[in-house]
């Protein structure tokens, strides 16, 4: 169950399973995939790590996730501070993951 500010109790019921089949995967989710993988660890500790990178370096967490992302497409390294924290900790075990 989710909050929805459209129904006047602010719930909506989800499907069985979670969310719809045809839903977008959230960066933070495919952030989570790809550094569990790249780690060889569990998704929990991927996203912790990810949570805690967030809150050491008070970068919000899907900015993270999403220059992660980048990083794994081949789209480089930007310029904002999640892509140079991103780069500077984990481009390396991304690379090698490949």
């Amino acid at each position: 169950m989710t909050l929805a500010p459209d129904r006047p109790d602010g719930v909506h019921d989800e499907p069985p399973g979670g969310s719809a089949p045809d839903a977008p995967v959230s960066v933070t989710a495919r952030a989570v995939a790809i550094l569990a993988a790249a780690r060889r660890e569990s998704a929990d500790q991927a996203f912790d790590a990810l949570l805690d990178l967030s809150i050491r370096h008070q970068v919000d967490l899907q900015r993270i996730g999403a220059a992660l992302c980048a990083l794994v497409e081949g789209r480089g390294a930007g310029t904002s501070r999640a892509d140079r924290v991103v780069a500077g900790l984990w481009g390396s075990v991304v690379r090698r993951s490949r």
